[in-house]
């Protein structure tokens, strides 16, 4: 399987400015379109589904859920090589990047959140939570970890530290429907 790096150009009015006026075939570096190739990747296992992805900017590195492979991979921003394989996840699909604590949050199906050392690329701990996790999402000012279960509706908040010790829970909070 090879997943394709795109990037986005961003181009400020004077670009816009002079890429309007000029004239003939636009080359490969005055492309109009937003994203562009970068690059193709070989990545491990088979060739089945992928499903959330977050980029960790402190270690340039794009994390991705190999769903139905149990694993989650890391890439290498930088020149896309593989720089870790986490195994053993059970149809992982969300992931975030806390990069401000050096960790990865991956929810796994067996419900639970596998978490991650974001450098030495380890598994650090699982943390049991809903019955069906799947999108988790990182609050860097409380240090709370929310995930969303497809299954129930529920959101379950892993609380971590943040200027008093707390000890790390699992809390269910049922949403208005």
């Amino acid at each position: 399987m090879r997943l394709k790096f795109y990037s986005v150009r961003c181009l400020t009015p004077w670009l816009l400015l002079l890429a309007a006026c000029a004239h003939g075939k636009p080359t490969r570096s005055e492309s109009t379109e937003p994203l562009e190739l970068v690059t193709d990747v070989a990545l491990p296992g088979g060739a089945t589904r992928f499903d959330y992805q977050d980029v960790d900017s402190v270690h340039r590195q794009l994390v991705v859920a190999h769903m139905n492979d149990n694993a989650v991979e890391i890439l290498d921003l930088q020149d896309g090589s593989l720089r870790g394989r986490v195994t053993g996840i059970a149809t992982p699909r969300g992931v975030v990047v806390a990069p401000d604590i050096n960790r990865i949050f991956v929810t796994s199906k067996p419900g639970e959140v596998v978490i991650i050392d974001s450098t030495s690329l380890k598994e650090i701990r699982r943390v049991k939570t809903g019955t069906a996790p799947d999108g988790a999402a990182w609050d860097p000012v409380e240090k709370i970890v929310a995930v969303s279960d497809q299954h129930d509706g529920a959101l379950a908040q892993l609380i971590g530290r943040h200027r008093n010790p707390r000890r790390a829970v699992a809390q269910r909070l049922q949403l208005l429907g």
